[in-house]
């Protein structure tokens, strides 16, 4: 009886198909244990965050008051020097037109006392020339010299209530000022916390705007400690979100903290919870982060 060659053909087939799927693992073992080289000739690995240089700007209430009109809300950009808060000024107003009044009560206490020092000189001249002819007596001269320095001593004490005055006068206006709150900086308000009618406090630190500066986006990596003497400001680096590892983004070194803290971001089970770090701040290279926004940072050999 002739046998069938398909169990023969069969065989082959599963030992052929046997020695390609471990072909195929040891394909796999052989790129795992290329790419864990790759990842050991990083120079450093860090973890950061996305942040702004200067940070965000936190806007307080710039004195008390009541607020009556808000010109800014989030999402909003805003200019350098833009009024987005205002406060009820009347009492500013108040106090500005009392600084006013006084200042013009002074100045015209200053004109009255400078009209008499010219005719008072004059008499002490004339009555000092009269006791040197003996046409007159020292006593009169004496006393028209002495009847002269005390206005004079009445003019300098008039004009220094003028200053004094206009000294009150700027601190009223200045006051006056304050009622408006103003972007310090050019840029997006991120966060709004107030309203029409609110009284807000300047001592209460309460934030009422947020604003995101026009300034470049940067990120702050905490280096550990066996990696600060490799780094150096100017060194390339790769940017990596948490939340799209196949995304890589440019980056540079620009500084290298002098002090040391410890960890916070750190997601490595093996580190100790006391790993001592240093703030290493990179400049990014374009792409689109947000702030606060979780990153890994790779510094390559370089």
């Amino acid at each position: 009886m002739t046998r069938s060659p398909r169990p023969i053909a069969a065989a082959t087939a599963i030992a052929v198909f046997t020695l390609a799927i471990g072909a195929c693992g040891n394909a796999s073992r052989d790129d795992g244990a290329a790419a864990k080289p790759a990842e050991r000739a990083a120079l450093a690995v860090a973890r950061g965050r996305v942040d702004v240089e200067g940070g965000l700007l936190d806007l307080t209430a710039p004195r008390d008051g009541v607020v009556v009109a808000v010109d800014a809300k989030a999402g909003e950009r805003v200019s350098a020097g833009e009024a987005i808060l205002k406060l009820d000024p009347r009492a500013a107003d108040l106090a500005v037109a009392a600084a006013e009044a006084e200042l013009a009560q002074a100045k015209a206490q200053a004109g009255v006392s400078a009209a008499r020092l010219p005719a008072l000189a004059q008499q002490a001249r004339r009555l000092a020339a009269a006791a040197h002819d003996g046409a007159g007596t020292g006593q009169a001269a004496d006393e028209a010299s002495s009847a002269l320095d005390v206005a004079k001593a009445e003019s300098g004490s008039a004009q220094a209530a003028v200053a004094v005055a206009g000294q009150h006068l700027a601190a009223a206006r200045f006051e006056r000022e304050q009622s408006t709150l103003l972007a310090t900086a050019a840029g997006s308000v991120v966060a709004r916390d107030v309203q029409v009618g609110d009284r807000v406090s300047a001592s209460s630190g309460k934030v009422l705007f947020q604003i995101l500066p026009d300034r470049p986006l940067i990120i702050h990596a905490e280096l550990g400690e066996a990696f600060v003497d490799a780094v150096r400001p100017g060194m390339r680096a790769q940017v990596i979100p948490d939340a799209n590892p196949a995304r890589t983004l440019d980056a540079r070194v620009l500084r290298i903290g002098q002090v040391f803290g410890v960890a916070r971001r750190s997601d490595d089970p093996q580190q100790a919870p006391d790993a001592r770090v240093v703030d290493c701040v990179l400049a990014l290279d374009g792409g689109s982060l947000r702030i606060g926004q979780q990153v890994l940072v790779r510094i390559p050999r370089q």
